[in-house]
């Protein structure tokens, strides 16, 4: 086997010669040289790869060949659920596929899905890191992409007890109504404007999260400053870690950044971690001279006394079942900001639009029974519809 890729090898390179510049100066020989040693080193990695997985090919799904590094992405249109879906007639709900040099494995019935990611999840968890997410993520420390299992579990249980679950929801309420009336309030002063909609209801979430992960830490025009630029890194690392990046389809090109994709992410994350800082240090502060535990959550009717960023803080000094440290805590409050902002923004949006929508029908009714079918509705349409 080593003796036929050798011969081939050599065949090639014997090919390679007829090309070589013979009276060229030394930068034509020096390129030529290269290319040469690079094409044989890729044919020679790819024949000493295959060899190696040869004879595990035929343990793993059927699915298309492919090409040499490039795997099947040249064959792949720019819908790629499309393009999947297509090759699943052909090979079945469950195929492997290489994107790059990566192996994938693509599941498109229920059944899969439901093997791999609920039946099976502890084994199919461990996925690999887009470079982009690695660098927001303070190289894999918070919940989406952590290679710690302990402390993976010790994070999960605590942002499901303390943020995620039904009694923190309830205490914020009021909190959440009282801003989204200062969000269309704000739009009906706006009347006869235009009006970005998406922008206001971005900064609206985004407040109403702050609130959530450190209640009161920052207060005034200096929480409206902080709100400000947080959403707008928020806003560019969104759309940044929607890029396809090459680096994560080929590893060996990732040293490279050929499209800078990490080194734009690197300059987010500095930004980022400068507000986080800023405000852990704020309430380590206050925590010292005997406030700052309270927050906003207050405010929302709750009746808890400590809020998220706090129980974080006194678990990464007093937590025994695995080591935390501040930057378990940034990937948390960074992760909390760019999930749950991206999507009450789409609600928030859409509740606005539905609101505009259905106010034909609302005008014919009388204020009271407005209010009694569409209840909270008719109160922020009423707003609106003076505009």
């Amino acid at each position: 086997m080593c003796a036929g890729a050798l011969s081939k090898d050599g065949a090639i390179a014997s090919r390679a010669r007829s090309w070589w510049p013979e009276g060229g100066n030394q930068g034509d020989v020096l390129a030529s040289a290269v290319l040469t040693l690079l094409i044989i080193a890729g044919i020679s990695s790819y024949l000493v790869r295959r060899k190696k997985t040869g004879h595990a090919r035929t343990a793993l799904p059927p699915g298309p060949t492919g090409l040499p590094l490039l795997g099947s992405l040249p064959f792949l249109g720019p819908d790629l659920h499309r393009s999947f879906a297509e090759l699943a007639k052909a090979y079945g709900p469950v195929m492997s596929i290489r994107l790059g040099t990566k192996l994938c494995l693509v599941v498109s019935s229920p059944a899969a899905a439901k093997e791999v990611l609920k039946d099976l999840d502890a084994i199919f968890a461990n996925r690999d890191v887009p470079a982009s997410a690695k660098v927001i993520n303070y190289g894999g420390r918070g919940i989406g992409w952590n290679g710690s299992l302990a402390s993976w579990r010790v994070l999960r249980k605590m942002t499901v007890r303390e943020l995620l679950n039904t009694s923190t929801v309830n205490a914020f309420y009021s909190l959440r109504r009282s801003e989204v009336r200062r969000m269309v309030r704000e739009v009906h002063r706006m009347c006869g404007t235009p009006v970005q909609v998406w922008a206001k209801t971005s900064l609206t979430s985004l407040d109403v999260i702050t609130n959530m992960m450190w209640g009161s830490t920052v207060q005034g025009e200096e929480r409206s400053q902080v709100g400000k630029e947080f959403s707008e890194v928020v806003t560019e690392i969104n759309d940044l870690l929607g890029v396809p990046n090459v680096s994560d389809l080929i590893p060996a090109l990732a040293r490279f950044d050929l499209q800078g994709v990490e080194r734009r992410m690197k300059r987010l994350h500095v930004l980022c971690d400068k507000i986080l800082s800023k405000i852990i240090d704020m309430r380590v502060r206050d925590a010292g001279n005997g406030g700052g535990e309270g927050g906003e959550e207050k405010k929302g009717g709750g009746n808890r006394g400590k809020d998220f960023l706090q129980v974080m803080l006194d678990a990464v000094e007093s937590t025994a079942e695995a080591p935390l440290t501040v930057d378990n805590l940034k990937a948390i409050m960074m992760a909390s900001r760019i999930d749950r902002a991206t999507h009450r923004t789409g609600e928030l949006a859409a509740e606005i639009s539905s609101l505009w929508a259905v106010g034909q029908h609302l005008s014919k009714l009388g204020s009271p029974m407005g209010r009694a079918i569409f209840g909270q509705k008719w109160a922020y349409w009423a707003i609106l519809h003076r505009c």
